[in-house]
Formats: C-alpha cells, sequence, structure tokens
C-alpha cells in the first residue's frame, strides 16, 4: 500500500505549490480534497539543509500517515455502481498467472447483479422472450513489462494487452429466439440500459439511446425535457408512409417508420410509427422518439455510435 500511496501522490506533485490561501481553505475539510473517495492527489514536499528544523520532516511524515489512514484499508480504489475484484479469498494473482486462471468462470448477474441482470425481452407481438447476459474475460497474463508509451524508464507488473486484442466478451442470449422481423419499435434491454430497436435484419441492428417517447397528434405542439435540454415539436406534414417534423424551429426530413434524423445539437429523432388517419375521420398522430445517440450493430463490423 505504501508504495501505490507515493506513486499515486506523485501525479499530483504541483497541487501542493497553489497557494497560502488554498491551503487555507483545504485544511477545514482535511484529509479533502487531498483524499477524495478512496483517492489520492497530492505530494508531500518539505525542505533539508542548513535553517530547516528537522521537525519539517517528522510532520510531513505525520501528514502521510493521515492521508494513508483515509485510503481503503485494502489499498483499493473506492468505485460506484456496479464492481467486481478479480480475487479469490483463497487464490490471489501471482506473477504469471493469467486473469481466467484465478477466476474460471464467466461474469453474470452473481457478480454484476445490475448491469448483467437476467431479463425478459418482448417483441412487437408482444411475445415474451427470456434473456441471460455475461462477460468472458480473456486469457490475459500477469507479468512485468517495460512500455516507454505508458511508464518512462519504469517496469510495470500488470497485465498489458496488445493494440486491437480482445480484452473481454459480452454476451446477451437468449432462451429462444426472437422473430428479426419482430424486433423494430421494442425495447431491448443491453447492460443495464434501454435501447429503442429502431430497425433490424439477419446482420444488423440499428438502435436508438431511447430517452423519452412521445405519441404527438396533428395539430398539436408538444414541448420534451431530454437530459436537461428543451424540445419544441410539432407535425409540418403527415401521411400514410411519411411525417416532417418541426423540432425548435428545425425542419426535419421526411421520415418514414423506423427511420432517424439527426439534430442540430446531435440528438438523434426515430419514428417509431406513424398513426394515420383520413382527414375526414379523425386526426393523425406519430409515435417517435428523442435521444442522444444511435447505435449500429453489425456481424463482423465494428461498433458505430
Amino acid at each position: 500500500m505504501k508504495k501505490v500511496f507515493k506513486k499515486i501522490a506523485a501525479v499530483g506533485a504541483s497541487v501542493l505549490m497553489a497557494g497560502f490561501t488554498a491551503g487555507i481553505a483545504a485544511a477545514a475539510s482535511f484529509p479533502a480534497p487531498f483524499v477524495q473517495d478512496g483517492v489520492a492527489d497530492v505530494a508531500i514536499v518539505y525542505g533539508t539543509g542548513e535553517g530547516v528544523s528537522s521537525v519539517d520532516a517528522a510532520q510531513a511524515a505525520n501528514i502521510q500517515t493521515t492521508l494513508g489512514e483515509s485510503m481503503p484499508s485494502d489499498g483499493s480504489t473506492v468505485i460506484s455502481g456496479d464492481s467486481y475484484k478479480f480475487e479469490k479469498t483463497s487464490t490471489k494473482f501471482h506473477l504469471g498467472d493469467t486473469i481466467t486462471g484465478v477466476i474460471s468462470s464467466d461474469l453474470d448477474d452473481d457478480q454484476l447483479p445490475g448491469l448483467l441482470a437476467d431479463g425478459t425481452y418482448i417483441d412487437d407481438d408482444n411475445d415474451e422472450f427470456d434473456y441471460t447476459q455475461k462477460i468472458t474475460m480473456a486469457a490475459s497474463q500477469l507479468t512485468m513489462f517495460d512500455d516507454n508509451d505508458y511508464a518512462q524508464d519504469a517496469p510495470t507488473v500488470g497485465f498489458k494487452f496488445a493494440a486491437n486484442a480482445d480484452v473481454l466478451t459480452y454476451t446477451l442470449e437468449f432462451s429462444e429466439e426472437p422473430l428479426i422481423a419482430d424486433l423494430p419499435t421494442t425495447t431491448m434491454r443491453i447492460l443495464g440500459k434501454d435501447y429503442y430497436v429502431l430497425a433490424a435484419t439477419s446482420t444488423k441492428l440499428t438502435l436508438l439511446d431511447s430517452a423519452e417517447d412521445t405519441i404527438l397528434a396533428e395539430g398539436e405542439t408538444q414541448t420534451i425535457n431530454v437530459d436537461g435540454n428543451t424540445y419544441t415539436v410539432s407535425i409540418g406534414f403527415i401521411s400514410d408512409t411519411e411525417v416532417k417534423l418541426t423540432v425548435n424551429g428545425e425542419n426535419t426530413n421526411s421520415l418514414g417508420e423506423t427511420e432517424t434524423y439527426k439534430l442540430s445539437d446531435g440528438t438523434y429523432l426515430g419514428v417509431k410509427d406513424i398513426l394515420y388517419t383520413a382527414k375526414d375521420t379523425g386526426v393523425s398522430k406519430v409515435e417517435f422518439s428523442i435521444g442522444k445517440g444511435k447505435l449500429v450493430l453489425e456481424n463482423g463490423q465494428e461498433i458505430k455510435m
């Protein structure tokens, strides 16, 4: 732990030079801001030589001891949300060990109950499909290596991955395979996050990071809040196959069902369903979603976000 603390402390060596005023303010909340959430960001600096009291060194040591006591007792970092430590009580890592040699099983909802929770997917026909999620780690080896791009002239003990090498494999597996045609316009939960399935083929899924779903009637205006941003939306044109929307004064292209339009602020608007009604019998409506981004999963290709 002592070596880890010193290494972390060296990163913030310039922090202590901020001035007397900053030092007075920090003293009121000591050990913060030098240690926050179990992480240290500070260097202990003291003088030596003629005219310098030996008490300085002693007090510097006392400060470092106090800061060290504020770190987690096992030397780990405090992490919020789901996390998993690759360690067993009876089996620690030794030089030359692989991750899968210490943790032989895949990670699932036993290790990451929120991120990898089992669930039930409901398709467009309201059929239910149970699914599981897992992460399989690559069999990387704990070694000592020297990489100047990582640490200049400093041998490091750790797991080193070559460029483009697999680090882990994530799998979502259905108990029964849903029909591709029944995937669009549904919501699929992946790694603890809901995605709207905009389009699907046997080799490609287009997902919208859906933040807000809305049904808008022709002739009305709705104001929608998405992640602190406000969008005022109305229908400019609608037919049985296409719709044009006006968002904060910006007109979209003509959009069919499952098509998207990227707004000027980078947000995506996706049309889920066009509920067209002849003018002499009723009011037409459109169901759409505004989300922060689009995710394209294509077989054998890099993920596009």
